[in-house]
């Protein structure tokens, strides 16, 4: 989750997931934001999948 270059990867999985998935993903991005301070992905995922 800290390569930068799989962030358009993420991004893509956000709005191409199954919604349930994504949903997953997106707890697993929180997490990983919470130990590490890196919130680089986990705020636009979560805006993205905000809008599915």
């Amino acid at each position: 989750m800290g390569d930068p270059r799989f962030r358009g990867v993420y991004f893509l999985l956000a709005t191409l997931l199954p919604l349930d998935a994504a949903k997953e993903l997106r707890e697993d991005f929180i997490q990983y934001a919470a130990d590490t301070k890196d919130n680089t992905v986990s705020n636009t995922f979560v805006q993205l999948l905000r809008t599915r």
